[in-house]
């Protein structure tokens, strides 16, 4: 099913050959396949791809969010991205997110969505199911906290 694929695309490899990257994008969601806009910030971001493209989701780049307890600008940043992304209906998630204190801060922002190794380190294929199901197992004997359930999801 289509719709159950998801491309990341990195900013920087927008701009190789912008013209013809959107209207490739543009068929690939034309047939369902979601798109997310990856490592955003970085590159030379333009607010005109989220105006012409139909993204579902944007990924903050973990160099915002690495220094978000101490880096005001991180914040502000990091705070724009998601009010861009609620106004447009798109998804927003936070890369790199290595502590509890980075997902309140988040949280807070109303950036709901992260990855990064306070989630999960990277592991083989063979771990996916096991992982799912202790999560689920904990969550259905309560040990997660409805803030650990909401991060995970």
């Amino acid at each position: 099913d289509p719709g159950r694929v998801e491309i990341e695309i990195t900013e920087t490899s927008m701009l190789l050959n912008a013209e013809e990257t959107i209207n490739k994008i543009k068929k690939l969601t034309e047939n369902d396949i979601k798109i997310a806009l990856d490592d955003f910030g970085t590159g030379y971001s333009s607010l005109s791809f989220l105006r012409d493209i139909p993204f579902n989701r944007i990924k903050i780049d973990r160099s915002f969010i690495k220094d978000i307890e101490s880096n005001i600008h991180s914040i502000a940043i990091i705070k724009a991205i998601a009010g861009i992304g609620d106004a447009l209906g798109v998804s927003i998630t936070a890369e790199g997110v290595e502590t509890a204190s980075q997902i309140s801060l988040l949280m807070r922002d109303k950036c709901y969505e992260h990855q990064g190794y306070y989630i999960s380190k990277p592991f083989e294929q063979t771990h996916i199911l096991p992982w799912i199901l202790s999560y689920e197992s904990e969550i259905v004997s309560g040990t997660l906290t409805e803030k650990e359930q909401i991060c995970l999801v």
